[in-house]
């Protein structure tokens, strides 16, 4: 999964995102504790986690169409309680110049009680999300880096090809 790439997956949200997007340089981050959800109208950004230890992995790249930083905005319609997701510490960067829009957390829910779809679309996204990790963990967790690169490389020659994954049983 470090090198999948998400496109279009909630490309509904054009509809309602804001008509200028504001453009992110490449190389700025974004925390995974901001209480904003992002909506990439083009360019390109990533996720990393990074690891107590201060190690670095790329879990996937954003690209049109995709929201992300999603998840304060489900703790807002939920719950006050913050969501923890262990110990790594996650956080989203432009891997090249971008547009992307910003929704709130109240936003997010007035849309919701607006457009009930929309917030489906979130759901089903942020389930993909998770499952592509949960496929993942192994990978991310015990292989070498020359491993990853290799299932990358293997991965351009066959287009759409998934390389050799580790099952959780």
């Amino acid at each position: 999964m470090s090198f999948t790439e998400l496109v279009g997956q909630n490309i509904c949200w054009r509809a309602v995102a804001p008509s200028r997007p504001r453009l992110w340089k490449k190389g700025q981050k974004f925390a995974d504790d901001q209480p904003h959800m992002f909506f990439v109208v083009s360019g390109r950004v990533r996720l990393m986690a990074l690891a107590a230890e201060g190690s670095e992995k790329t879990l996937w790249y954003l690209r049109e169409g995709c929201c992300f930083n999603e998840t304060p905005s489900f703790i807002l319609l939920g719950h006050d309680n913050p969501l923890v997701m262990g110990d790594a510490r996650y956080y989203h960067e432009c891997v090249e110049d971008s547009y992307i829009c910003s929704f709130t957390g109240e936003e997010v829910r007035k849309i919701g009680l607006q457009k009930p779809e929309l917030l489906l679309n979130l759901c089903h996204s942020f389930s993909f999300k998770v499952t592509l990790l949960s496929q993942q963990v192994i990978s991310l967790s015990l292989e070498s880096q020359t491993t990853r690169v290799c299932k990358f490389l293997a991965s351009r020659i066959v287009p759409g090809a998934q390389p050799l994954r580790a099952r959780r049983d």
